[in-house]
This record gives C-alpha cells, sequence and structure tokens, in this order.
C-alpha cells in the first residue's frame, strides 16, 4: 500500500478524535506507552493546534490521533505487548510525515507536559 493511501485510510478515524478522550487515554497509558512515543504523540497534538498548518495535514494527525483514542482497532489495545503496536505505527508513519511542519516550539511544549507527568 502506497504512503498516500495509507493517509487517506488514516483520515477515516478523523471524526473519531476527542479531546477529553485523548487527554484521558495518554494520561492513563503514558508510562505504559514509553516516552519516545508519548513523546511524538504530543507533538502531533502540538503541531495540529497551530492555526499555520494545512488543512490536509491537521487532517492527517486527526486521523492518527482519533485512531489512537479508537478503543477497538486493528490490533485490540489490551491485548500485551501487541496491544499499541497499531496504534503507535501509525502515530510514528504521521510524525514522519509532518515532521516539515513541526517546529522547536511544539516539541519543548511535549517535552514540558512530559516533565509535568513526572516522566522526564
Amino acid at each position: 500500500m502506497d504512503n498516500e493511501r495509507k493517509f487517506r485510510n488514516i483520515t477515516e478515524y478523523t471524526d473519531k478524535f476527542d479531546p477529553d478522550a485523548f487527554w484521558e487515554k495518554l494520561k492513563s497509558l503514558a508510562t505504559r506507552l514509553g516516552k519516545e512515543s508519548l513523546y511524538q504523540i504530543l507533538t502531533l497534538y502540538y503541531t495540529m493546534r497551530r492555526p499555520d498548518i494545512p488543512a490536509k495535514v491537521k487532517a492527517i494527525i486527526l486521523g492518527a490521533l482519533g485512531y489512537f483514542v479508537l478503543p477497538l482497532d486493528a490490533v485490540p489495545d489490551f491485548i500485551p505487548v501487541l496491544g499499541f503496536s497499531d496504534d503507535l505505527a501509525i502515530v510514528a508513519l504521521c510524525v514522519s510525515y509532518v515532521r516539515q511542519w513541526t517546529t522547536p516550539a511544539e516539541e519543548e511544549k511535549a517535552r514540558k507536559r512530559i516533565n509535568e507527568w513526572g516522566l522526564g
């Protein structure tokens, strides 16, 4: 499957993104996700919130974060070890795609949030 098709599939989850569910799930899983995955997810979130980000890029980020929030997905989250593999693969794909729009400001916000949660 080519990248353009993968990103089209990711955007199907755009309407699944709920900020409250996102923060609740992220906080509850922060230690299990690991610092690097948490950093990537938070960086995507803060990048998406910038007003100058193109609509297509926001849709891709929303799709990836929506997939993360969705409780039932390709590999259910409750399965040990593999549960978050599909979620984190989508996040990693999205991070690589939107890297050119991410600035040090979003990265710093992500690091600050991780430190606030005592995971830094």
